[in-house]
């Protein structure tokens, strides 16, 4: 379960969510915040606890989650009682290989195929490779191998100032050793 969620700054000025009445305009911000939502976007609310927090009853509850189907929102599955909220990878960017296979392992969990369906009609995210699988690029890069450094080493190398260049330049500790640095 998420402890934080991304809620658009502009969200209250969309055009789609200006034309809803209070009540309603908290149910779509309960479907962008609460608890329940996964990475994908597309997770099961069981209604009546969600109504018992909104203060809704289940019928007003399942009568806003149609309006934001109408406005285009959100869909609703009656039959799994799952919700997707509809522009989520707009706001939400999978970059890392982790973030990705938490995005594809969320989506295989959908219960229902026409929400599923929706969720990977507009998908942007590449499948992490698998063990035995080389991935084709790195996103970011488009290299077919990143070259890492050990950052770690280079932390523990001595740094001295250099008073001409005016930055800190890196020396090696075997010059240190013999003296070099000092003549």
């Amino acid at each position: 379960m998420a402890e934080i969620r991304i809620l658009p700054t502009n969200f209250f000025s969309w055009p789609a969510v200006n034309i809803l009445v209070p009540d309603m305009r908290l149910v779509a911000v309960y479907v962008w915040t609460c608890g329940h939502t996964t990475s994908c976007g597309c997770y099961l609310l069981p209604l009546a606890p969600a109504a018992v927090e909104l203060g809704l009853s289940v019928d007003a509850l399942l009568h806003s989650l149609s309006t934001l189907q109408q406005v285009h929102l959100g869909e609703f599955d009656r039959q799994t009682s799952e919700v997707l909220v509809l522009r989520w990878q707009a706001f939400h960017r999978f970059r890392s290989s982790a973030q990705q296979a938490l995005f594809w392992r969320d989506v295989e969990k959908i219960q229902s195929q026409r929400l599923r369906d929706l969720v990977l009609e507009n998908c942007e995210v590449p499948r992490p490779a698998t063990k035995n699988q080389k991935s084709g690029t790195y996103p970011l890069t488009n290299k077919t191998e990143l070259n890492v450094t050990n950052s770690r080493a280079r932390a523990r190398e001595p740094h001295q100032v250099d008073p001409r260049a005016g930055h800190f330049q890196r020396v090696g500790a075997a010059l240190l050793g013999a003296g070099g640095a000092n003549e």
